[in-house]
């Protein structure tokens, strides 16, 4: 907002310019910064820097300074504003819909009964978020209290340029891993394992077991029951040893869980310390750079608490807060990568439904090559068969000439007709038998063909439509509904 009102600083500045700029009354401070702030009101002018600056006062400075002019210049009567209007689209609001009861039933079924148990719809992000979003959070909450048992997930893709279909969300119903009441009560600490899982002695010899002596019984108890899950949800356990080399004769080798290697790491705590006399001297005989102070030291002291890796992507680790967390949290890592596992199936599934309506296309191009292949061929035979016949026609005008003259020997003149007789092609004539289509050779056309096609049987996408709905605003005075199919 334009200031009306010259503050005093400005006012004892503008006064000074006016004045001519006395060096005797010149203002404190950084008095250059207030003439400029003057001059973009255009009441000074200046020129110059540093020892050759100059300010000078305009006349509407001077009717300022005096009180005959506001500070604030008055826009005239008639003038037009300038509206600039941006060179991009604006992007129209959504607001975000309001699901009803019924909405929420009829998406939940949806998605129950969806085929294969993948609910796919085909939408853009502004629509994800406008109109499906709120639907499928109140979709949970309503599964959440119906049965708890079972999650609702779901996720959004955008199309990219390496994937081929386009930007849908996809929804499921996953049921969440629930561990067996002896594995939930020995981590509770109620049950003692009476035998280990087998496993359990290839861990303790293996490179990823890095645990003190006090925190080795509860660090065996989780890894049994991480085992013994992992089996009862169908994931392989196996060790896998490593090759032996000429510096490593007796190599350690790893415990892996389905695909990813299995780390129990006792996490510490970071004491500093001072440094041994030895370490000074080292330090003093081997630095580069002496006058450099010497870097902290530190003991790192075992302190109980576990990290439970799983390869590269997965980490659970205990906390200062809740020092045993893992035997919480371990549950709810088995039910991620169930979820993981079902979105996983869910992009192999819309996969594999691609690739056989490709395969489809591809057929039906075959075919439409094929017969204009056949066609061609069956032009081919005849436009040959056109031409022998034409030729015989020559040839037989041609004796007929020579018989004709009858200064031809009598003899000559049988041979040609034995030659035409046995060279005749009608009665050779017969329907010629296509060759099967070289699929390899067509695979460029056959290809550009299948592009053209629609797969009417391809079934990837769901469908739902929800009932008339009585909106909230002017729809309630007029009884109007609106209806979504999708």
């Amino acid at each position: 907002m334009a200031a009306t009102a010259l503050n005093d600083r400005q006012q004892i500045v503008l006064a000074w310019i006016a004045a001519g700029c006395p060096e005797d009354t010149t203002p404190p401070g950084n008095y250059k910064i207030s003439a400029r702030t003057l001059e973009s009101h255009e009441l000074v002018k200046i020129k110059g820097h540093g020892d050759a600056w100059r300010a000078t006062v305009t006349a509407r400075g001077k009717r300022v300074l005096a009180g005959t002019e506001p500070l604030k210049k008055s826009r005239k009567k008639g003038a037009s504003t300038t509206t600039i209007t941006p060179s991009w689209r604006a992007t129209p609001y959504r607001p975000r819909v309001l699901p009803t009861d019924a909405e929420t039933d009829a998406l939940l079924g949806a998605i129950t009964n969806a085929p294969r148990g993948y609910f796919r719809i085909k939408c853009d992000k502004d629509t994800y978020k406008a109109e499906w979003e709120p639907r499928l959070k109140a979709a949970e909450r309503a599964l959440s209290q119906s049965n708890p048992a079972n999650r609702l997930v779901y996720t959004w893709s955008e199309k990219c340029y390496w994937s081929k279909w386009p930007s849908h969300l996809m929804a499921g119903i996953v049921e969440e891993v629930r561990f067996a009441d002896a594995s939930r009560a020995i981590l509770a600490g109620t049950r003692k394992i009476g035998k280990y899982h087998p496993m359990l002695k290839h861990f303790e010899e293996c490179k990823n077991f890095r645990v003190s002596k006090e925190a080795k019984p509860r660090a065996k108890r989780l890894l049994h029951v991480l085992f013994v899950e992992a089996e009862r949800e169908g994931w392989t356990v196996e060790y896998k040893a490593e090759e032996a080399m000429s510096w490593q004769p007796r190599p350690k080798g790893t415990v892996f869980v389905g695909r990813s290697e299995i780390k129990v790491i006792e996490q510490h705590d970071k004491f500093e310390r001072e440094p041994t006399k030895q370490e000074v001297a080292d330090y003093n005989r081997y630095s580069w750079n002496k006058d450099r102070p010497m870097k902290k030291l530190f003991n790192h002291v075992p302190n109980g608490r576990l990290s439970l890796e799983f390869g590269y992507s997965r980490k659970l680790n205990d906390t200062k807060r809740s020092p045993t967390r893992l035997d919480d949290a371990l549950e709810g890592y088995f039910t991620q990568e169930r979820i993981s596992g079902f979105f996983s199936r869910a992009r192999a599934d819309l996969e594999e439904l691609y690739r056989k309506s490709y395969q489809r296309r591809v057929d039906r191009a075959s075919e439409i090559v094929g017969k204009r292949v056949a066609e061609l061929f069956e032009l081919d035979v005849l436009s040959r068969h056109a031409e022998q016949f034409a030729h015989y026609r020559q040839l037989e005008v041609f004796v007929d000439a020579l018989e004709g003259a009858g200064e031809v020997d009598p003899d000559y003149v049988d041979w040609c007709r034995a030659v035409l007789k046995r060279e005749n092609p009608v009665p050779n004539l017969a329907i010629p038998t296509p060759p099967e289509l070289d699929r390899q050779e067509h695979k460029k056309e056959i290809e550009a063909v299948a592009k053209t096609l629609v797969d009417t049987e391809f079934s990837a996408w769901s469908s739902i439509t929800f009932e008339p709905l009585v909106q909230q605003d002017s729809d309630e005075q007029t009884g109007t509904g609106t209806s979504i199919t999708i």
